[in-house]
């Protein structure tokens, strides 16, 4: 098999696992929503912070750049001690373009 067939089949089998971050990153606003902690505030940074680098290592910029961009907000948030920007309307919207996104791809 050649790198350009590995490559797209490492690119498919991320594809397929789409509904499984889905529900995992719901999962975790969920728990943010509930908790209100910089812990669970970090658990969502680490989560973006993986799905930013796998997504755009196979090409999926535009959900690379929202999980990015979400990684970014949610570490100067917790260096600032302040996750109140967190609230359930604003979680609701990233959800709404992460699934898009995640759905699209």
């Amino acid at each position: 098999m050649n790198e350009i067939n590995i490559l797209e089949d490492l690119k498919l089998q991320y594809y397929h696992t789409k509904l499984e971050k889905v529900k995992r990153i719901k999962k975790i606003c969920e728990h943010l929503l509930v908790v209100k902690s910089l812990e669970a505030a970090n658990d969502l940074k680490k989560e973006m912070h993986k799905i930013a680098g796998n997504a755009g290592s196979y090409g999926f910029d535009t959900l690379s750049k929202i999980a990015r961009d979400m990684e970014i907000l949610l570490e100067k948030q917790i260096r600032l001690n302040d996750i109140s920007l967190f609230n359930k309307e604003f979680l609701n919207q990233f959800l709404y373009h992460f699934c898009y996104q995640s759905i699209h791809f």
